[in-house]
């Protein structure tokens, strides 16, 4: 069974795959710049929402050491829980978030959810809060909870065990004695899931309106870039099939340019060289004629008995001249062909012009004769010698 020929794989052009390649780039840069993108966005939410916490649970803290300064607690208590439980219940709907106070053993005395959306007061303790009732406050935190501040993200076990922000300060009075401390949480999977949605949704349409016309911006500037190639794949085309009547134009000053130029000037070595080559084989085929053409004079006229019977001998000399010098122009053809493929030098010396063309001479001189023309001065030709190589003659 005969083998197959291998398929030819399919040509691919030079501006889609310039094309291609950059469409890549773009896409793996937007990619990147949407990661980039999640982590600013990420990093900025986190320092946002820290910030608002601190400014929220120091803002408790005052409100704390207000009450504790007019010894409010002790003077008209109610009024002081009513006002410390609105101020938590308000500050925790705003923002989402959840606030509360513990005191010294990280118990939860103060939080939201004492008191209902009409500011009535559940109970004086936290012991029937369905989210802080009966918990306490991980010993660790407290420990790492100073007057100055806390913040860190971690699981709240106590509290649903939910990732979330959590910013704490210790409450201390003017006398130096430790109250509790206030902590302000934000849960981040309910707070950062929909900020994220929200800001790559606005990135999305950004990057699709940046990466259309980006595509549109690659597409022109592609073609432009491959256009000057795939002319110089067309003439090069033309020159291959002999052709060099065109030239590349000669626009802007870089490497496609210079390309061009030299590429033109190609064109115009070969041209020459073609033209050249032409001339040669014209001269070739006359010097050729030119002998066979005295050759055939000659013998006609011994057949034809234009040539007398005594002149047949000097005739004939003539004729195995020309035959030597038909041989010696085919050998000067080949030592040309050498000499061009660099396989052979020129070997040049002195050579006396006046024989040479009274040699030339004897060739026509049949011609000359049927002509009646009349050649002198042969006699009075001075010597004269030129450097050549006298096989090439």
């Amino acid at each position: 069974m005969a083998k197959s020929s291998p398929k030819k794989p399919r040509r691919t052009t030079l501006f889609f795959k310039y094309f291609r390649v950059t469409f890549t780039i773009l896409l793996i840069t937007t990619v990147a710049l949407c990661g980039v993108f999640i982590i600013f966005m990420v990093n900025n939410w986190t320092t946002s929402n820290v910030d608002v916490l601190k400014r929220n649970v120091s803002s408790l803290v005052n409100d704390m050491l207000v009450l504790d300064s007019k010894n409010a607690f002790e003077e008209n208590p109610d009024e002081a829980r009513i006002t410390l439980f609105i101020d938590f219940h308000t500050i925790s709907n705003a923002l989402g978030g959840d606030f509360f106070m513990t005191d010294t053993s990280g118990n939860v005395v103060v939080c939201k959810d004492l008191i209902t959306d009409e500011l009535r007061i559940l109970h004086n303790t936290a012991k029937f809060c369905t989210r802080h009732g009966g918990t306490r406050l991980d010993e660790e935190i407290l420990k790492k909870t100073t007057a100055d501040g806390y913040y860190t993200m971690k699981n709240i076990t106590e509290f649903g065990d939910e990732f979330s922000i959590i910013v704490g300060q210790k409450v201390v009075n003017a006398r130096g004695e430790t109250l509790g401390y206030i902590y302000g949480t934000m849960p981040v999977s309910a707070s950062l899931g929909p900020y994220i949605k929200s800001m790559l949704q606005y990135f999305a349409g950004a990057a699709a309106v940046s990466v259309v016309l980006t595509i549109i911006l690659v597409y022109l500037f592609s073609y432009k870039l491959t256009k000057p190639l795939s002319e110089m794949s067309r003439i090069t085309k033309l020159y291959a099939r002999g052709d060099f009547s065109q030239r590349l134009p000669i626009n802007g000053n870089d490497e496609l340019t210079d390309l061009s130029e030299k590429l033109n000037q190609m064109a115009d070595s070969l041209e020459v060289l073609d033209d050249s080559r032409s001339a040669f084989v014209a001269n070739v085929s006359h010097e050729l004629k030119t002998p066979m053409t005295s050759i055939g004079g000659f013998i006609d006229g011994i057949l034809d008995g234009t040539i007398p019977q005594s002149e047949e001998k000097k005739y004939l000399r003539i004729v195995s001249d020309e035959v030597k010098r038909l041989s010696s122009l085919v050998q000067t053809m080949l030592s040309l062909s050498k000499i061009e493929a660099g396989e052979e030098k020129l070997q040049p010396g002195k050579t006396e012009m006046k024989g040479l063309l009274f040699g030339a001479l004897l060739n026509f001189e049949k011609q000359i004769e049927d002509a009646g023309i009349e050649v002198s001065g042969f006699e009075d030709m001075k010597e004269c010698t030129v450097t050549a190589d006298e096989n090439m003659n």
